[in-house]
């Protein structure tokens, strides 16, 4: 299990919750409304999921924009 939030060093909480999971959790960082840091996390990831790939997406939380939708764009 992948969880994401601003600032993983602050997230106490999912840090005791990571402790407890026996290497089950992995608590990356991720700023929602940032492209470069919705990018770092693909790249955070892929060695988590390896050639599996992610199976199942719950968003349990999520933002209201006035701002354009993101755009793809080359990241290599």
């Amino acid at each position: 299990m992948i969880a994401t939030c601003r600032t993983p060093e602050k997230a106490a909480a999912l840090s005791k919750l990571k402790s407890s999971a026996k290497r089950a959790l992995y608590v990356v960082k991720l700023q929602v409304d940032d492209f470069d840091s919705i990018c770092a996390l693909l790249k955070a990831i892929a060695p988590i999921l390896g050639e599996n790939g992610l199976d199942y997406l719950f968003n349990i939380a999520g933002i209201v924009s006035k701002q354009p939708h993101f755009v793809s764009r080359n990241t290599d």
